[in-house]
């Protein structure tokens, strides 16, 4: 049976940082990690269709900034020789890691160094490194998809607990040519807060559960990749999974803090991966695994308005903003004259009187479904849009790929406020985007 061209190689390699550093996610977290409980990875799968290599990349990170992974794409391609516009780098949301985005401290004042830049070298150090492993482990591959649906409610919409949040798990299989199984990508949407702001150990959350598990009961040779999917208001259930959870409208801070203010912990991360795991085997038993003849990758860019936008009316937050306007003003002078490499995660530029903030949309096309990757935190209202609006079947949407633009949200939802609103670059920019990306499946699902 012919591949017809089509290699794919899978890596892995360990990010987790020293101790002492500022942990991403929590602003109210008080001190910095103190210990491991499990290490971080980055994990990659490289394609190869007919010599035309593509690579992607998920971390157990918070976010990367687009500064950052146009920095890490230079240096994996003069590693590799992987077109830099051929690079997909996307962070799971995982709030038990190091701060990769500068929002505890420099958030606060601009001007106090929160992010460590030795990291950030050693980080790009082991891209390169797992760059080259996905190359060099690439074998000639089949390749399936299916989706299926978790009955347990994993997840709970936080802006409205009423809704019945599910979200289907979703499953690429790579075979080889003898029909073993040797890799999945797995794609499903929760936010990485099961373990609260008063966790100082390094977690990969539950996305590390997923992967644990399915190579605990399919081998440690599997490659496996996990891709959050539009979690912008889902967040992790952390009450019991069959419960009726409409009395959390009177009390929405239970949603973080769980039953009896119990909060999340490592045994609710477990279950939270391992029911995604063990039904992403069970589909995987349903994947029938075909030649790849038709792949195909394309990435847009785009500049969106930045309006600094406010969550609240008051005269506090007025001066709140007119003071974080100023220090992104000094911040641009600073950049001009130093141009540092990759030290400050705002991605914006100025532009005839106007801060303009870059977004990247791309697009893997495999067979007949796509992985679609969005530069922000996607509401799950949009993410639907993308999902049953293209003239595509089968779309795996991935949420803080290739840099972050903060929450995209449907303009309904900045109508009724929130803290989302604060972390946006405007009230219109999720419906852009999602249209945005809603045209780029379709001309992938065309061409």
């Amino acid at each position: 049976m012919s591949s017809m061209g089509f290699k794919v190689g899978f890596s892995e390699v360990i990010i987790t940082p020293k101790l002492n550093l500022t942990m991403g996610g929590y602003s109210a977290r008080i001190g910095k990690a103190t210990g491991v409980h499990d290490h971080l990875f980055a994990r990659a799968v490289y394609f190869n269709y007919n010599g035309d290599e593509s690579l992607l990349i998920s971390t157990d990170l918070l976010s990367i900034s687009l500064k950052t992974i146009k920095y890490f794409r230079k240096l994996i391609f003069k590693k590799t020789g992987i077109d830099e516009n051929r690079i997909f780098v996307c962070a799971l949301h995982n709030h038990s890691g190091p701060d990769t985005m500068g929002l505890i401290s420099p958030i606060k004042g601009f001007f106090r160094r929160g992010l460590n830049i030795n990291y950030f070298l050693k980080l790009g150090t082991h891209l390169i490194q797992l760059a080259q492993d996905a190359k060099s482990n690439s074998f000639e591959a089949l390749v399936g998809v299916k989706k299926g649906l978790i009955e347990k409610r994993l997840i709970v919409n936080r802006r409205d607990p009423m809704k019945n949040s599910k979200f289907d798990v979703g499953v690429i299989q790579f075979d080889d040519l003898q029909g073993n199984k040797r890799g999945f990508i797995i794609n499903y949407a929760c936010h990485g807060t099961v373990l609260p702001y008063a966790n100082t150990l390094y977690t990969a959350e539950y996305p590390g559960y997923i992967v644990r598990r399915i190579k605990a009961r399919l081998g440690e040779n599997i490659g496996v990749i996990y891709l959050n999917g539009p979690c912008g208001d889902i967040n992790p259930n952390l009450f019991d999974f069959n419960v009726d959870l409409s009395y959390l409208n009177a009390n929405k801070r239970l949603l973080y803090d769980g039953p009896s203010h119990a909060k999340g912990n490592f045994t609710r991360a477990r279950e939270i991966g391992y029911s995604i795991a063990d039904k992403a085997i069970e589909i995987s038993q349903k994947v029938k695994c075909v030649p790849v003849f038709d792949f195909k990758y394309k990435k847009k860019s785009y500049f969106i308005p930045i309006n600094f936008l406010r969550y609240e009316n008051t005269l506090r937050m007025a001066l709140k903003h007119l003071w974080f306007k100023f220090k992104v003003l000094l911040l641009r002078v600073f950049w001009q004259v130093f141009k540092p490499t990759i030290l400050i995660p705002i991605d914006f530029i100025h532009q005839d009187g106007k801060f303009l903030q870059e977004a990247e949309i791309h697009g893997i096309k495999l067979n007949d479904y796509v992985i679609i990757g969005i530069p922000g935190e996607v509401f799950s209202e949009l993410g639907e849009r993308i999902i049953n609006k293209p003239k595509t079947q089968n779309i795996f949407v991935v949420e803080l790929a290739n840099g972050s633009v903060g929450y995209l949200f449907p303009f309904n939802e900045y109508k009724k406020g929130g803290y989302e609103m604060f972390l946006s670059i405007n009230s219109t920019g999720g419906t852009y985007l999602t249209n945005k990306a809603i045209n780029l499946v379709n001309s992938l699902a065309i061409n």
